[in-house]
């Protein structure tokens, strides 16, 4: 009787542990990005570590567009994210530096499943 309850719990086990490992196989780390603030800003977002953003070589772009502040943005890196916003009164020219955000900070010794980027209006990231 055991022995007839163990298979079906051995065999989820294992499809949950294979499933998570096809994801983890796939290096495509989740991105989070959220806008506080008021009014609109445009964003850049790319997938690579070359800067500017919009550098035509080394990075693959994930967004280029406008988001609203109270907006959110999941999207699907394969490592680091380039980010580029505008901010402040003249927030269709005035861009800011662009930065580097990885899932394992500079200065920290553990590495997240995910990419945070928490942005607002009034400054550029990091700023």
């Amino acid at each position: 009787m055991k022995s007839a309850i163990r298979l079906p719990v051995v065999a989820v086990a294992l499809a949950l542990c294979l499933s998570g490992a096809d994801s983890a196989a796939s290096g495509q780390i989740p991105v989070y990005v959220s806008l506080a603030g008021s009014g609109t800003i445009r964003l850049r977002i790319a997938d690579g570590v070359v800067m500017p953003c919009d550098a035509g070589s080394g990075n693959r772009m994930l967004f280029d567009g406008e988001l609203a502040a109270g907006q959110s943005l999941v999207l699907s890196s394969e490592h680091c994210v380039c980010v580029e916003q505008t901010y402040g009164a003249f927030r269709k020219t005035n861009w800011g530096p662009a930065r580097i955000v990885c899932n394992a900070p500079r200065g920290y010794r553990r590495v997240y499943p995910f990419i945070r980027v928490d942005l607002t209006t009034q400054r550029p990231l990091g700023g």
